[in-house]
């Protein structure tokens, strides 16, 4: 029993001088630091040149919302938001599979939803920007969505 416990205290000597430390690349970061109204800009950017082709310029959006970051870390933080926008697009019922089967550029699923419905999604790298654009239902009108990742403002 004496020897376990020497030998165990030995251990915890040699851990304890060696230290317990975690590399800076391990530690998360914190969310980058943007403007409310500068993250608006690059989401409304975003979306126009994900549906432009297809749809024309986009309306005025439909929806804005934000949300706190689902990280534990941050999401009481006043500061720390993801914000979404969505847009209501109309589109004739026959055109939905071709239309979405043209937006979908490899960067994100595409999903046959059933009953004439489907989903695309992407995403911008550049601009840390994701988008979705979904069937409704009835099919008459699809919805883009834009959103952020997590981000600071800088107040």
């Amino acid at each position: 029993m004496r020897r376990r416990l020497g030998v165990t205290g030995m251990l915890l000597g040699v851990g304890l001088t060696a230290g317990c430390t975690v590399d800076d690349h391990d530690a998360p970061r914190p969310p980058e630091e943007m403007s409310r109204d500068r993250t608006r800009a690059v989401i409304l950017e975003v979306a126009a040149d994900a549906v432009r082709k297809h749809f024309g310029a986009l309306p005025a959006p439909q929806r804005e919302s934000e949300l706190p970051c689902d990280s534990a870390r941050w999401f009481d933080v006043d500061r720390a938001y993801v914000m979404q926008v969505v847009w209501e697009l109309p589109l004739a019922p026959e055109d939905h599979e071709r239309t979405l089967r043209a937006l979908y550029n490899g960067s994100g699923p595409f999903t046959e939803l059933g009953d004439g419905r489907f989903a695309v999604s992407g995403y911008d790298p550049e601009k840390s920007i994701g988008y979705a654009v979904t069937s409704g239902e009835p099919p008459n009108a699809v919805q883009l969505s834009a959103s952020s990742p997590c981000l600071l403002d800088p107040e």
